[in-house]
């Protein structure tokens, strides 16, 4: 359908397809007229999408380049041997298993050298692993689906101390010859570029779901920040019916989703302390210098003589008239006495609402959060508060 080679933009949701990068007018060692592109990956930290340049299928080395979506610019790296058509990009690198080969390897940016590095090796047949594509997963989870008989769906848990034993081959699924990507869901897509259906697979099975979209042509897909609201990257080739690796050449996308909050992290604030007036303080994940945090605090605790509290109201129990207020019946006391506090600061959690559900929006500053409860006597308190942490697009 496409005449020229280049990197597209797909809008899943109204069906549009943009031109974003042209590579018939990139350098000659991507445009070689009898080459093509591959083995696409997405880095959402440096904005670049990362691709393969082999000459021909199966037998030949295979150039690593870098896209820099902001500043369109196109760099090659360095050389990969074999070719490489799947490749992920995972933990800070570009992981990619060769055509007919059984080792993953990885090449590690963070490196002054781009030196591949054996990941792990002996899963499988090498003979099977023709591509397809491979996907991980971000929790270390790398998921495959190949290309030639015998067609399989496999995965491997790259946090295992032994990775290879992790290995495993679907029995009877149909997630087969797919390019696969992780959606800013968090779900696993795929899309055979003959027919053109992106389904959801699962990745208990290896089953596709039902059709969600429908474009012909992608040579490969590229998840963008895993579990994120970021992009999603795809290559994609020429017509059906053509040789998609040499007659014709291939282009390529990266389509986006609509943004959505992630849950970043969960923290349980404990009400009770055995050996201090201040409950001991609780701590989030390190925060992003910049980025915006949505944190929705839940649930009730007890602070002894019948009195229960949220993270700003209470309600003293004993008063058969009392309700639930920002200051604590029956005592005089600051009206911060058993709110909660972040990083030594009291908040403005907004109106009481029966739910106990509250929630408000932080910047990270680079570092952990500090969260407790401001009691002056908590040795007789129970139960906790949680908050949940969300990224924010």
């Amino acid at each position: 359908i496409y005449k020229e080679k280049g990197l597209y933009e797909i809008d899943v949701d109204d069906g549009t397809v943009t031109l974003l990068k042209s590579i018939s007018g990139g350098p000659a060692d991507v445009d070689n007229g009898t080459g093509y592109t591959n083995g696409l990956a997405y880095d959402p930290g440096s904005n670049k999408l990362y691709f393969t340049a082999p000459k021909n299928v199966n037998d030949t080395e295979s150039p690593l380049w870098s896209y820099d979506i902001g500043t369109d610019t196109l760099q090659e790296l360095c050389v990969l041997d074999g070719s490489v058509v799947s490749g992920s990009f995972y933990d800070g690198a570009y992981y990619y298993i060769a055509e007919k080969s059984d080792k993953l390897w990885k090449i590690d940016f963070s490196e002054t050298l781009l030196i591949p590095v054996e990941v792990v090796s002996g899963f499988g047949l090498a003979s099977e692993f023709t591509f397809g594509d491979i996907a991980i997963e971000s929790s270390g989870m790398l998921y495959g689906s190949t290309r030639v008989a015998p067609q399989m769906f496999f995965s491997m848990d790259l946090t295992e101390a032994d990775v290879a034993g992790s290995y495993k081959e679907y029995a009877g699924p149909d997630a087969l010859d797919l390019q696969l990507a992780y959606g800013s869901d968090g779900i696993l897509y795929g899309v055979n570029h003959a027919s053109g259906e992106f389904t959801p697979v699962d990745v208990e099975t290896g089953d596709k779901g039902t059709v969600i979209f429908t474009e012909k042509g992608f040579a490969d897909l590229a998840s963008g920040a895993l579990f994120e609201p970021q992009y999603e990257s795809a290559w994609a080739a020429t017509e059906v019916g053509v040789n998609r690796f040499v007659d014709k050449g291939s282009w390529a996308t990266y389509f986006t989703y609509e943004l959505q909050e992630v849950l970043f992290d969960t923290v349980v604030v404990e009400a009770y302390s055995p050996v201090q007036d201040t409950p001991v303080s609780a701590y989030s994940s390190e925060l992003t210098d910049g980025q915006d945090y949505k944190f929705v605090v839940s649930g009730t605790a007890f602070a002894g003589d019948t009195i229960d509290f949220d993270a700003k109201y209470s309600i003293t129990n004993r008063i058969g008239s009392d309700e639930w207020t920002d200051a604590i019946s029956g005592y005089s006391l600051p009206a911060t006495v058993l709110d909660l506090y972040v990083d030594g600061v009291a908040q403005d959690w907004g109106s009481y609402t029966s739910t106990h559900v509250y929630e408000k929006i932080f910047t990270g500053d680079g570092t952990t959060f500090e969260f407790y409860i401001n009691d002056v006597y908590c040795t007789n308190n129970s139960g906790s508060l949680t908050v949940d942490i969300y990224w924010m697009p």
